[in-house]
């Protein structure tokens, strides 16, 4: 007997046919994100890099964690931690909340949408900045390193 539930008026082999139907037509999510758009995937940490992320990598590390960690929320929450670690321990910027990182990559999330329908990516080359200004900097390098980044768009850094 099938595991499929069949009714009267079909037989085994119509199930059958439709289902090997069903399984071919089946995109298989990896294929799906190349469909999405020319962003590099991001295999490596965002904690090891030495500069400011752009906003692509951002995206390019989501779809990198998509393989292993299915949900939008864990997959934000992971990628706000790398983001907070890389702003403490490489870049030793002061940076905000933990609610306002949150908000940021969903933010950037939105806009990768945005950039998917309408087929132009320009918006994300941008950095991805969670920095406090107001807040006090360990060293006057630190600030002269932060404003660096800024003015190069994240092309200088250690």
């Amino acid at each position: 007997m099938h595991p499929f539930i069949t009714s009267n008026k079909e037989s085994d082999t119509t199930i059958q046919k439709n289902k090997d139907i069903w399984t071919a037509n089946l995109v298989q999510f990896q294929q799906s994100q190349k469909r999405r758009g020319p962003v590099p995937v991001e295999e490596c940490s965002l904690e090891e890099k030495c500069r400011m992320p752009h906003q692509m990598q951002i995206i390019g590390r989501y779809q990198f964690m998509a393989a292993n960690i299915k949900g939008r929320k864990e997959r934000i929450v992971e990628i706000l931690k790398e983001v907070k670690t890389l702003w403490k321990h490489k870049l030793n910027f002061p940076h905000v909340s933990d609610q306002v990182i949150q908000a940021k990559l969903e933010k950037v999330l939105k806009t990768y949408d945005e950039c998917v329908r309408r087929g132009k990516y320009d918006a994300l080359n941008e950095l991805f900045d969670i920095t406090k200004i107001n807040r006090q900097w360990l060293s006057t390098e630190d600030k002269q390193l932060y404003h660096l980044q800024i003015e190069s768009k994240g092309k200088l850094g250690y």
